[in-house]
Order: C-alpha cells, then sequence, then structure tokens
C-alpha cells in the first residue's frame, strides 16, 4: 500500500468515526493536499472532468436544515439582520451589469441555450460549475469586451498585491482556492473601497457582519480594511455559511444578500438549489441571481489568463513589510520620519488606521512599516517620541513627503553651516570602553553618553548597540573598512552574528575638539543612516 493510499484509508476511518458522509474531503489537485468538497461534488459518482457541470448532470441539491445548528457568530448576524430589516428584505439597486447588453453576434461565450458549449477546452475551478448563460456572458465581458477587459485587467494588476495572504487564509481553513474571485468581484481587490451600503475593505464587509467576527469598527480604526484580520474573518463567514447552507453557490448567495435573507427564501420557497431560486418569481434579488456567476466566471478566467491573452499582465508586487510596536498616541507623522518613509505610504500599509495618529486600543498598536526601515526606526522612534529631542520637521512636509528619499528642508543650510553626519550602529566588542570607541570615530564621550541616553560613568557590556554620529569625512575612511567593522546599517536588519572586529579597524583619528553636542547643528543630521559614498543620503 503506497503512502497517499494509506492517507486516504486513514482519513476514510476517520470520516465515518464522527460521521461525515463519504466523499466530504478529496485530493486537492495536484498539491498531495487535501480539500473539503461541497455536497454536490462528493455525490457525483465519476472523477470531475475538469469541465463543469451541465444542468442535466446535476447532482440532487442536498437539503438545508433552516432551522438546525449554526455558529454563534451567524446566531448573531440574524439576530442584527432581523432588526435591520423587519419589513422586507433589502432593496436592491445594482448598477448597470453587462448582461443588460445583447452579445455581438459570433461571440464564444454567450451560450444563450445553456449547452455548456463555451466550457469546452477551459480548465475549471475548484467550485461547482453550471453550465448557466450568465457565466458565459461574464466570461465574454470581462475577457473580450474592451470596457470588461480594462477592468478586469486593472484588478488583476492591483490584485499581486494583496492575492498571496488571502490565497494563504483559504489555504489555512482548507477553502476553496478559487474562492479568492469573490474579492475581485467585491472591492477589486481594493482595501479602501467603500460601497454606498457601508460595506468596506477588501471583502466588501458590512459593520455588523465584521463585529460578529470579531473585527472593531469605530470612527479612527475600522479592521475591515486590513488585509489580514478582514481575510481571517470572511474566509469564516464564508465557512459558517457553507457549512450551513450545503453548497457554494448558495453560500455565495449568502454572502451577498446576507445569512438571515438567505434563509427565509429558502423557507420560503421550498427550493435549497441556487440556480432554482434564481428563476422563481421572487426567490432572489436580481443583484444576488447575477452575483454567484459573475464570481465563478472571474474564477474560470483566473484558472485560463493565458487562454484570454491575460498572462501578459504586470502585477503589482506585494508590499515587503515588518511589524513594529507603536505606543498608542504616536503620530503617523513620526512614525513615517523614523522608519524613513512618507505618512501616505504608511496609510498604505496599515488601510485600517484612519486618523493621523495611533488610536488608543489598551495596548502598543502593531504597526506595519516598510521592511527596509525597521532597524532604523528602532532607533530612531523612541528619540523622536522624546519631546526633548525633536526638531519638529516632520510637521514641515507634507503627507507624501518620503523620509527616505526626498530633500529634507533647510537640509543644505544646515549642512553648510555644521558638516553633514551619519549614524551607524556600532557593536560592542569585549573589554571596550568609551574612550576607545570615540577615539575610534573621531567623536566624543559626551556626544555617545548623550545620544544613546546612557549614564556617564557607564559600563560597556559585550554585544550592545551603539548610536554613534559620524562625520563626513570620517566615513570616507569608514567605508573602506565596512566589511569588517561591526557596523550595522539602520536600514537591513541587525545580524549579531557577524564576525567581530576591534575599533582598531577604524580609522584613528584626532579627537573632536567639541566636548559636548554641537547645539547649533540639526538633529536631523544626528540620525542619518549609514550610506555608502557616492549614494543618496536616506532622511529622518
Amino acid at each position: 500500500m503506497n503512502s497517499s493510499v494509506a492517507r486516504g484509508v486513514c482519513i476514510y476511518a476517520s470520516v465515518v468515526a464522527v460521521g461525515l458522509p463519504i466523499g466530504f474531503f478529496a485530493p486537492w489537485p495536484g498539491a498531495g493536499e487535501w480539500r473539503r468538497l461541497s455536497p454536490s461534488e462528493a455525490t457525483l459518482a465519476p472523477p470531475s472532468s475538469g469541465t463543469g457541470t451541465s444542468p442535466s448532470e446535476a447532482a440532487t441539491p442536498v437539503p438545508v436544515d433552516v432551522d438546525g445548528a449554526e455558529s454563534t457568530e451567524l446566531r448573531a448576524l440574524r439576530v442584527t439582520e432581523r432588526s435591520l430589516f423587519r419589513q422586507a428584505a433589502p432593496a436592491f439597486a445594482p448598477a448597470p451589469l453587462p448582461l443588460e447588453q445583447s452579445c455581438p453576434p459570433g461571440a464564444l461565450y454567450c451560450d444563450e441555450g445553456g449547452t455548456g458549449g463555451w466550457m469546452s477546452g477551459l480548465r475549471m475551478p475548484d467550485l461547482p460549475v453550471h453550465a448557466d448563460p450568465a457565466i458565459g456572458r461574464f466570461i465574454h465581458y470581462f475577457a473580450e469586451d474592451k470596457d470588461g477587459r480594462k477592468v478586469f485587467r486593472s484588478w488583476l494588476k492591483r490584485s499581486g498585491r494583496y492575492r498571496g495572504e488571502v490565497e494563504a487564509e483559504l489555504r489555512a481553513r482548507m477553502l476553496p482556492h478559487d474562492l479568492s474571485a469573490l474579492v475581485f468581484n467585491e472591492s477589486g481587490f481594493s482595501p479602501t473601497a467603500v460601497s454606498s451600503a457601508g460595506a468596506a475593505g477588501l471583502w466588501q464587509l458590512m459593520p455588523e457582519t465584521a463585529r460578529a467576527y470579531g473585527l472593531t469598527v469605530e470612527a479612527d480604526f475600522d479592521e475591515r480594511r486590513s488585509v489580514a484580520r478582514s481575510s481571517k474573518a470572511a474566509t469564516q463567514h464564508l465557512s459558517d455559511l457553507y457549512d450551513k447552507f450545503g453548497t457554494w453557490e448558495l453560500a455565495l448567495a449568502a454572502y451577498d444578500v446576507g445569512y438571515k435573507g438567505m434563509l427565509d427564501r429558502v423557507r420560503e420557497t421550498g427550493s435549497n438549489d441556487y440556480w432554482t431560486l434564481c428563476k422563481l418569481s421572487g426567490g432572489l434579488p436580481r443583484e444576488t441571481s447575477l452575483y454567484v456567476p459573475k464570481v465563478l466566471a472571474i474564477a474560470i478566467i483566473m484558472n485560463n489568463l493565458e487562454h484570454f491573452s491575460l498572462s501578459d499582465q504586470h502585477v503589482d508586487r506585494p508590499f515587503d513589510t515588518a511589524e513594529l510596536d507603536v505606543p498608542p498616541g504616536a503620530s503617523a507623522a513620526i512614525i513615517a520620519r523614523a522608519a524613513g518613509t512618507s505618512v501616505q505610504h504608511l496609510h498604505e500599509l496599515n488601510p485600517e488606521l484612519l486618523s493621523e495618529s495611533v488610536p488608543d486600543r489598551g495596548h502598543d498598536f502593531v504597526m506595519h512599516i516598510p521592511a527596509a526601515g525597521l532597524a532604523r526606526a528602532r532607533v530612531i522612534l523612541p528619540r523622536l517620541l522624546d519631546r526633548r529631542d525633536r526638531d519638529g520637521l516632520e510637521l514641515q512636509v507634507g503627507r507624501a513627503f518620503d523620509w527616505g528619499k526626498d530633500e529634507v528642508p533647510g537640509q543644505e543650510e544646515s549642512g553648510a553651516r555644521t558638516g553633514s553626519s551619519h549614524v551607524v550602529l556600532y557593536r560592542v566588542g569585549d573589554h571596550e570602553t568609551l574612550e576607545e570607541i570615540a577615539r575610534g570615530f573621531g567623536t566624543s564621550v559626551d556626544e555617545i553618553v548623550e545620544t544613546n541616553y546612557l549614564d556617564a560613568g557607564a559600563k560597556l557590556q559585550r554585544g550592545m548597540l551603539l548610536s554613534i554620529n559620524v562625520r563626513e569625512d570620517v566615513m570616507a575612511h569608514i567605508a573602506r573598512k565596512r566589511a569588517a567593522a561591526r557596523l550595522i546599517p539602520p536600514d537591513a536588519t541587525a545580524d549579531l552574528d557577524v564576525p567581530v572586529a576591534s575599533t582598531k579597524d577604524a580609522p584613528a583619528l584626532p579627537r573632536s575638539k567639541a566636548k559636548t553636542r554641537d547645539r547649533g547643528r540639526s538633529s536631523l543630521g544626528a540620525s542619518l543612516p549609514v550610506t555608502p559614498p557616492g549614494a543618496t543620503k536616506p532622511r529622518i
């Protein structure tokens, strides 16, 4: 017995032991993993050929226990929706959709007869596909129509930034990979999207749904906009809907029309088949009857990008970020300055933050910043948060000002008066003293003590990191020995296992005549990271 068969026997035994229907689990295509199947998939006798399901081949829908057990979150949603919509189901006024238009003669995917001929040669998603004409018409719109193709390309481009995180969350919950098509349909992969009905974020969660799944929705802080937090909540919600309704078509429709709304329609019509509900008078709102076909069409296109000549579309790269604990009340301007970025980009990395300062959640806020600025921010942020060491330059620049690239107002004049300087992080070696380090870097003991908030008589410990202000003329000497010295650039993660070198590797220059910090020098220059000669200096 090979390993895959043995694993199948073990899972079979486990399924029988807990009373789940046979076929509830099946191998994930091409991945050697296991995913949960919908009941309609599980009851099909032959293996899936990857060509979709025609109406005549569709399995009998599994009964939906509308009055049975439901998750705590779904129960909270039902109660909330009952209070919101006492008189009737939500009213829908959808924007004009491509199905209003007639297909041009000869359009390949406009299958008005419902024969499913357009499926031929296409790779099907890991969601059940019904040969419904609406799916073909949406495929035609997004893949062949000029305007629709332009819309889809913009969605596809933006999706590269967040799709990996969304798909990772789907895998973690053992949900179909192609449910990511829902995000295309809901927001076009824009975490700041807001609907007229009040839904927000990548997954367009309504406030009551978000709160039911543990998200904070407030004026200054809205976790529906957080890619990570909203993805966890939305995938849990989808999983709950699937567990309740038994098919992905009904689960997706419930995601659109609302959990209670779908329960009411199943009760009132006596039908538990999505495609039947679409045809019944008053069965489903028009928008919901088009919602599932659109999601399935997008999923099909995403599985056939080369077929539709969309594989050449450039996609945005995911943000390379790191997490930084920031105290409540810290301004976004100061954090951006410390991290070497702009306030605008900081909000792009933290779309859930809706104010210009960190909200007070009773604890430090985990802020996403550019990964390249993490070490720098750890050194500089405490100094900027200390009002005694702040010059207010962050208040003199706009939201788009990049502290890692742009020229700081008045910097050239300050440099002309006192000379440019840099900051390096130095790892202390065995038995080194402040006097030796200061002499090696051409600075003063008082300068190092004040910069690092040390006691005057402090004894240095091996491995301790010191922030040292180094003059421009000294940097030329240090750059040549940088590979051997214990210098850790603030814009890179500190590696404490680098070879230890002696301060003798640094140039032995005359000690600076200044006994204390030059009060006339801008504190800006004291916080510049190490920059190789000839490179543009980042600003803080």
